[in-house]
Parts: C-alpha cells; structure tokens; sequence
C-alpha cells in the first residue's frame, strides 16, 4: 500500500512512498512508474520532491529538474536522492521515534559580502517522538 504521494512543482510527475520501504516515481498522465527506489528499511512515512529548474528542450516542451527527492520512514531517518540514478544523496539521522511527516522550503538568501545570491532548501520533518526538526539540504 501507498502511504503519501506528492506532486513535483511541473504537475507532470507524482512521488510516492510505501510501506513495502520503496519511493516510486510516476508518470502523471499516464499512471506508468518511472523509477523506482528502494529506499529505507522499513516503511516510507513521507515523501517530497525537492523543486529543481525548468529549462525547454529542442521542442519546445518544459522538462522539470525535480528530480531530487526526499523521504521519511518509520526507520527514523529521512534520505536524499537523485531519482535518475537512485542513488542515496544524503542520509539524515536524529529522531529516536518514526519521522512521519515532511515539508519543504526552499528561499534565496545572499552571499555577505558579495550580494551574490544562494538558493537555499529546508526540509521541516515531525516525529512519533513529538519533535519537529529542520534540516539544511544545502
């Protein structure tokens, strides 16, 4: 069974996590998975894309850079990934209880000095063990 989908930021794709431990990715129109992960080991309790840029390709057609995504399961840790490849970005540890719900923010903050502008990401996760942490992804 499914236990959270989220939309990427284009609408075109939709991620889901599993009580089988996986994050999946689909195609919104027409329902196919795109990728899959196997992603913790025990069930995925939430899950998020991390909004990425949108460029144009040859065509004409808008293609989504979300292709970072994040997820929570009742292991107590929250992952990165690069979907394309499924490879484990990151590895986020500090609840003692299942994380089982996420947020993300993302914002420009600047440089000191220089004004040069950062995109900065933060993902918001709460707890079975009734905390709320924020992680920097930058």
């Amino acid at each position: 069974p499914i236990t959270r989908v989220r939309f990427s930021s284009d609408g075109l794709r939709i991620i889901s996590g599993s009580l089988d431990a996986s994050v999946r990715v689909w195609d919104a129109f027409s329902g196919e998975i795109i990728a899959t992960v196997r992603a913790h080991l025990l069930p995925v309790l939430a899950v998020g894309f991390i909004p990425g840029h949108s460029a144009q390709d040859e065509r004409g057609a808008v293609n989504s850079a979300d292709w970072r995504a994040i997820s929570a399961s009742r292991d107590k840790t929250l992952k990165l990934w690069d979907l394309q490849s499924g490879q484990e970005l990151r590895r986020y540890k500090g609840h003692i209880g299942r994380v089982l719900c996420l947020a993300i923010a993302q914002w420009t903050e600047y440089e000191e000095g220089t004004g040069d502008p950062i995109q900065k990401t933060y993902v918001a996760t709460g707890s079975w063990d009734r905390s709320c942490k924020i992680w920097d992804l930058d």
